[in-house]
């Protein structure tokens, strides 16, 4: 089985600990990298042979969807799969239209958060039913 490295991107250092937590049970995603803001996402993306961006659209030192282009532009086929307390539909259109290949909320449970970093990574894309009817 296909191990896939990833990098997760969140502010908050609560969040990305219950990340590790989810992914230290799967067999097929580690966490390779952690970034607290934009300028280390960059700099981590540029170091490092990622399968997977896990990243929270509300980053300190980028604007999310600006980050999202920054990466999409430097590393065209790395998956983002954003992860973002808003419920708004606006901003995963937003956030896909930029580059983004998943838009899951902080509400989703962990086994739907694993499902969309397992089909993103593997190259599908992971959005709700609502925000495939919009696009």
């Amino acid at each position: 089985m296909e191990k896939h490295k990833v990098l997760l991107a969140d502010d908050h250092a609560i969040i990305r600990d219950g990340l590790k937590q989810i992914l230290a049970d799967t067999d097929d995603l580690f966490v390779g990298g952690e970034a607290a803001n934009g300028h280390e996402v960059l700099q981590l993306i540029r170091g490092g042979n990622w399968d997977l961006l896990v990243l929270d659209i509300s980053m300190p030192g980028r604007n999310g969807i600006e980050l999202i282009r920054l990466v999409h532009d430097e590393i065209p086929n790395l998956p983002i799969l954003i992860l973002s307390m808003h419920q708004e539909e606006q901003y995963a259109v937003r956030a896909l239209h930029a580059g983004a290949t998943g838009y899951v909320t902080k509400e989703s449970d962990s086994d739907v958060l694993l499902a969309a970093m397992r089909r993103v990574a593997n190259g599908g894309v992971f959005v709700s039913d609502k925000v495939a009817e919009i696009m």
